[in-house]
C-alpha cells in the first residue's frame, strides 16, 4: 500500500514536472476511456429504452403457467387422463415460496351458448378469474365489480359484461345501466349482470362482434358445466429482470408439487424477447469495445513511452537503489505501480469526460427525435470495466519499462547517471 501511494505521488510529480509531455502521452488513454464510458452508458440507455418500449407493448413482466391437458404421439394429439389442477391454495403457497415479489391470478375461460329470458341464444366468450385482473385494462363503465368470494346466500353467479353483450340484452338506444340486473342461463346455471366494462370512453357502442363476460373464479361453483381443468395461473412481477429467475425457481417447485404427473405444466414467458435484447446489445457492446480498444491501445503505448523516458532519466536513482539493497522485484513493483498510477489518472479524467459526453448525448438525440424519451444510463458495470481497463493498461504497457529498469547493472547505471 505504501509503495502504491508513493507511486501515485511520483506519477503526479512526473505530470507536474513534464505536464505537456505526460498529458499528451496520457491523451490516448483519456480519449479511449472517455469513448468507452460514453459508449457503454449510451448502449445501456438504448437497452433500457428498448425494454421500456417492448414492455409498453407486451406483458414482459407476465408469466403464464398452464396445465398440460394432452400429449402428441405419432402426430396425434391424445387427451391426458390425469391433468394438474390449480386452485387458490396452490396460488397462495406459490406466492409464499417465490423469492421474487409478484401478484397472481387464476383464470379460465372458453366459449358457450347462453339463453336470454326472451329465449334469444347468445354465443358468449366467458372468463372466470380471481382479482385483481392482471393482463387486461378493462374499465368499469357502469355498475360494480363482483366480489371475489362466494357468499352462501348467492344463487346466481354475478358477472360483468362488455358493451356488445350489454346491447344484446337491452334495446339499442337505451343506457348501458339498463343491462344491470339482467339474467340469462349459461353453462348449466344462471348469471346476473351487475356491471358493464369497456376499454376507452370514446369507443363505439359495442366492443366488436364478440360477446364477452367476466365472473369471479369463486362463482364457477354455480355453473356446473364448467370443469375448471383448463385453469391457468398468471404471475405479474415488479421487474422484467425477475421473470427468468422466477422461472428457474418455479420449474422444480411445480415438478415437486405435481410429482405424480409427468411434465405436468408448461411455463410461458416472453423470455425470447428478453434474451434477444440482451444478446443483441451484448454483441453491440463487444463490437464497439473492440473498435474503441484501438484508442485504448494507443493510449497504452503513450503510457509506455512516458515510463521508458522515466527509466532513462532516473538511471542513477535506479543504480543507487540497487546498490543499497533493492532487488529486481522491488524495482519492477515501483515502476509498475507508477505505470498503473498514470493509467488510473488518465482513466479517471477519461471517465469524467465520457460521463459529460454521454449526458449530452440524450438531449442531442431528443433534438432529432422529440418523442423519444432517451437518456444515458450509468451502471456499476461500466465503472468496473473502467477500473479493469485502467489496471490492464498500466500493467501490460508498464511491464517492459519496469523489466528494463530491473535489469540494469547498478555500477553501470550510477556511472551513466
Amino acid at each position: 500500500m505504501r509503495t502504491l501511494v508513493t507511486s501515485f505521488a511520483d506519477a503526479f510529480r512526473s505530470l507536474r514536472q513534464n505536464f505537456l509531455q505526460t498529458f499528451l502521452s496520457m491523451l490516448g488513454v483519456i480519449i479511449g476511456v472517455a469513448a468507452l464510458v460514453a459508449m457503454l452508458s449510451l448502449i445501456d440507455g438504448l437497452e433500457q429504452l428498448a425494454r421500456d418500449q417492448i414492455s409498453s407493448r407486451t406483458n414482459l413482466e407476465m408469466m403464464a403457467i398452464q396445465p398440460k391437458g394432452s400429449d402428441e404421439l405419432d402426430g396425434v394429439r391424445v387427451e391426458r387422463d390425469t391433468v394438474a389442477r390449480f386452485n387458490r391454495r396452490l396460488m397462495t403457497d406459490l406466492l409464499a415460496d417465490l423469492p421474487q415479489p409478484a401478484q397472481a391470478q387464476l383464470t379460465t375461460g372458453g366459449a358457450a351458448i347462453g339463453v336470454a329470458r326472451d329465449t334469444q341464444r347468445l354465443g358468449i366468450n366467458f372468463r372466470a378469474t380471481t382479482f385483481p385482473i392482471l393482463d387486461d385494462d378493462f374499465r368499469l363503465l357502469t355498475g360494480r365489480w363482483p366480489a371475489d368470494t362466494l357468499p352462501q346466500v348467492l344463487a346466481k353467479a354475478e358477472v360483468v359484461v362488455n358493451r356488445a353483450l350489454a346491447r344484446k340484452l337491452t334495446a339499442p338506444d337505451t343506457s348501458l345501466a339498463v343491462a344491470i340486473g339482467q339474467t340469462f342461463t349459461l353453462l348449466g346455471g344462471t348469471v346476473s349482470v351487475i356491471g358493464v366494462v369497456g376499454r376507452e370512453e370514446d369507443e363505439p357502442p359495442t366492443d366488436g362482434a364478440d360477446l364477452g363476460l367476466i365472473l369471479p373464479y369463486a362463482h364457477l361453483e354455480l355453473l356446473p358445466a364448467v370443469n375448471g381443468k383448463d385453469t391457468r395461473l398468471l404471475l405479474e412481477f415488479a421487474s422484467v429482470e425477475d421473470v427468468l429467475p422466477a422461472k428457474t425457481f418455479l420449474e422444480p417447485w411445480l415438478e415437486n408439487r405435481f410429482a405424480g404427473i409427468d411434465d405436468a405444466v408448461s411455463i410461458q414467458t416472453y423470455e425470447g424477447y428478453l434474451e434477444g435484447i440482451g444478446q443483441g446489445f451484448l454483441v453491440f457492446r463487444i463490437i464497439m469495445g473492440l473498435l474503441i480498444g484501438i484508442a485504448v491501445v494507443v493510449g497504452g503505448v503513450g503510457i509506455m513511452n512516458v515510463m521508458v523516458m522515466s527509466v532513462v532519466e532516473r538511471t542513477a536513482e535506479i543504480g543507487i537503489r540497487k546498490a543499497i539493497g533493492a532487488n529486481r522485484r522491488m524495482i519492477v513493483a515501483q515502476f509498475l505501480s507508477e505505470s498503473v498510477a498514470l493509467s488510473v489518472i488518465g482513466s479517471l479524467l477519461g471517465t469524467i469526460l465520457g460521463i459529460g459526453v454521454a449526458m449530452l448525448g440524450g438531449p442531442i438525440i431528443k433534438i432529432f427525435l422529440e418523442d423519444l424519451d432517451f437518456s444515458a444510463v450509468f451502471t456499476l458495470t461500466t465503472l468496473l470495466v473502467v477500473v479493469i481497463v485502467a489496471v490492464l493498461i498500466g500493467t501490460v504497457f508498464g511491464t517492459y519499462p519496469a523489466l528494463r529498469a530491473s535489469r540494469m547493472d547498478p555500477v553501470v547505471a550510477i556511472q551513466r547517471g
